[in-house]
C-alpha cells in the first residue's frame, strides 16, 4: 500500500526549498542561488515575522539551515514562464512517493 502526503501548494513549495537547502548544506558549496517560482515562499523566507502555520514552520527550518550551513547565497523568485524545467519537475515531484534526484 502506498501512502502519499498531501500538502497545500505553499507548503509544497517551501518543502522543495527545504530539501534543496538540506541536500546542499553538507556539500560546502559557496555562492548558490536558490530559485523558487513562488513569490510567497521567497518573501516569507526573507520576512522577519513569526508564522506558526505549517508553512511558517517549514520556512523557519529553511532559514535555520540557510543561516548556519550555507554562505554567500540567495533565495530568488523566478517566474514560472522563465523556469519551465523547474515547474515541470515540481509538478512531477508531487506524484512521487519516494525522494528522487534529477540531474540536468
Amino acid at each position: 500500500m502506498n501512502l502519499a502526503a498531501v500538502h497545500a501548494v505553499d507548503v509544497g513549495e517551501a518543502l522543495c526549498l527545504y530539501h534543496a537547502l538540506e541536500r546542499l548544506s553538507g556539500m560546502h558549496f559557496d555562492i548558490v542561488d536558490f530559485e523558487v517560482d513562488s513569490r510567497t515562499t521567497q518573501m516569507a523566507f526573507y520576512a522577519r515575522k513569526d508564522d506558526v502555520s505549517e508553512f511558517g514552520n517549514v520556512i523557519k527550518a529553511c532559514r535555520n539551515i540557510f543561516s548556519t550551513k550555507i554562505t554567500n547565497s540567495r533565495v530568488e523568485f523566478i517566474r514560472k514562464q522563465a523556469n519551465e524545467v523547474a515547474h515541470v519537475l515540481a509538478g512531477e515531484a508531487t506524484l512521487l512517493v519516494s525522494p528522487t534526484s534529477y540531474y540536468l
